[in-house]
């Protein structure tokens, strides 16, 4: 049973409990913190109003507290006096679910939730002990390795209070980029530039778009460093996009072109010291302004030798643009060489399962199938344009007690229609225009989309799965693309890359929710003043309803 204090350790995964029968859990990541609390099923829920959270936030290294408030929702109850305003604090309209998150937290600073249980009625509320949640939100930077999440697209609303309508170019002094990047971008700038006289930068890029990135590459060529890129030339229209920025600064001359591919889908950054790979950032943003601005993406900087090497292994296969063979997969194919470096990354890495393509097998499909099959409570899953029919049947023939959220832009729903059932609820993106009689989307942006491609399984557990990568979870991206996918158990990771995933899939599954229910309409909804009403199916194991299993899952319970 903890109490308030400041913590001086990032820990991914918080508990606590009481002897009322009350536990609550946090998921801890960079910048979003997941809430899950529970009750014990013989407690008169009657009068049960639901939760409130009281946030407490100190300076991380001073640990004086900065500001104390009540976090808000949406929904208040029918008929309330006085004016609440267009949010409501948690203390007078309790969340009546068994989740929350915040996505507002910074790792300079350190934060005490304080989760109050609600009873009484509607106006009348009364706050029972408090759980305590003390959290430590992690670095972007912890031993070797940096992870960096840019908002994009999916805080339309926050860039809408922020920002108004402006495009986010037209924002004086970049203000909006930055924000919408989120240390995305400037990794990447900060990569290139760290890179010195006489040292080494090898590129693997599927879109060279960004004149930002081409000035700091020609920079550092022009400061000493050598330069070389192999880029996506698989069909004509990429390569004619890429070869015009590449020629525009100088750059054609230190590139090669990727054709013997159906396409070269790498994202990554090779820098090198005395011949020597030292580090490497990847991820799933290719060098452009819908990458780092719009679309979701995450980038990794690993500063581990023996994965530099390896991506430097497999960028010297690249550069020679070895032909991909059909069926005879002879020693000199792309397959044969890729196939063999994937055998000797298993004897020589031991922090990341690391995978590169193509090869002769469905090895990425695989090893997702593999990782599925290890889950025991939870599996999110982020695949912007679908998922192989293979991993659809891995998730439909899954225990039923483990939860199956995912995302998929618009143009794949279709493709997983069969994973909308019970504990599965994969979702797409949209564009919300208006909700309660207020704007909610902001004129700057069009159709949202993903672009992050991620599997996290058991994330609240001691042994988390995590994929990630540029590949798509596709046969393509196996037998037929140039593409690299890294699979790691660490918790941090895990932790990390779960609660950016859930950012976004809660932001659009309640999105989807209010379109379909609401169209457009003015009407509000209220919180219910029966307890018993809204808790019934997060009580009830033979529900349909995924919220049983969600409520154990997000609270900690297993």
């Amino acid at each position: 049973m903890a109490k308030p204090k400041v913590l001086t350790e990032y820990d991914p995964v918080v508990k606590t409990w009481n002897n009322e029968g009350y536990s609550a859990c946090a998921l801890v990541g960079i910048n979003s913190v997941l809430l899950g609390w529970s009750m014990d099923e013989s407690i008169d829920r009657k009068d049960f109003m639901g939760f409130a959270v009281n946030r407490s936030e100190y300076d991380r290294t001073t640990k004086e507290l900065l500001r104390k408030f009540w976090l808000n929702g949406k929904k208040r109850f029918k008929g309330e006096v006085g004016d609440l305003g267009l949010d409501v604090r948690s203390d007078q309209g309790p969340f009546q679910r068994f989740r929350w998150s915040d996505y507002t937290v910074h790792p300079s600073r350190a934060y005490t939730y304080e989760v109050f249980p609600m009873f009484g009625k509607p106006h009348d509320l009364k706050r029972a002990k408090p759980l305590y949640l003390n959290v430590l939100p992690s670095e972007n930077k912890v031993y070797d390795v940096s992870i960096y999440t840019n908002r994009g697209v999916t805080a339309a609303y926050a860039y809408l209070q922020r920002f108004g309508n402006l495009k986010p170019e037209d924002v004086q002094d970049g203000a909006a980029l930055r924000w919408l990047s989120r240390g995305l971008k400037e990794s990447l700038i900060d990569f290139i530039d760290k890179a010195k006289n006489n040292e080494k930068l090898k590129i693997a890029i599927y879109e060279f778009h960004d004149e930002e990135v081409a000035a700091a590459i020609k920079a550092a060529k022009g400061r000493g460093v050598n330069i070389s890129i192999v880029y996506d030339a698989g069909k004509k229209k990429s390569q004619e996009k890429n070869e015009h920025l590449l020629k525009a600064h100088g750059l054609k001359g230190v590139s090669k072109p990727r054709k013997n591919v159906s396409i070269s889908h790498n994202k990554y950054v090779i820098h090198l010291k005395n011949d020597k790979p030292v580090a490497v950032w990847t991820g799933t943003s290719n060098f452009s302004s819908n990458a780092f601005y719009k679309q979701t993406n995450q980038a990794f900087v690993i500063e581990n030798k023996k994965m530099a090497k390896a991506f430097d292994d497999y960028f010297a296969i690249l550069l020679k643009d070895p032909q991909r063979s059909k069926w005879n997969f002879k020693t000199d194919s792309a397959q044969f060489k890729i196939e063999q470096l994937n055998i000797d990354n298993r004897t020589k890495i031991s922090d990341f399962d690391l995978n590169f393509s193509p090869t002769s097998k469905k090895h990425v499909v695989q090893k997702t199938i593999d990782a599925i099959s290890k889950a025991r409570s939870a599996i999110f899953v982020s695949s912007p344009f679908g998922l192989d029919k293979d991993i659809i049947d891995a998730l439909v023939s899954n225990k039923k007690v483990i939860i199956e959220y995912g995302l998929v832009n618009s143009t794949a729903k279709n493709k997983i229609g069969m994973l909308k059932n019970n504990n599965s609820r994969f979702v797409h993106p949209s564009r919300l225009e208006t909700y309660m009689g207020r704007a909610w989307d902001a004129k700057a942006f069009g159709a949202h989309k993903i672009h992050s491609k991620s599997i996290v399984v058991d994330p609240w557990s001691n042994n988390p799965t995590t994929v990630f990568g540029s590949a798509n979870f596709s046969d393509s991206s196996s037998r037929n693309n140039d593409e690299n996918m890294l699979i790691s158990n660490n918790p941090r990771m895990a932790a990390v890359v779960a609660s950016e995933f859930l950012r976004m899939y809660d932001h659009y599954r309640s999105r989807m929710f209010i379109n379909d229910v609401f169209k457009g309409k003015k009407e509000r909804t209220y919180l219910e003043e029966d307890g018993n009403k809204w808790t019934k199916t997060a009580f009830d194991p033979k529900s349909n309803s995924f919220k049983y299993r969600d409520r154990l899952v997000f609270s900690g319970r297993i």
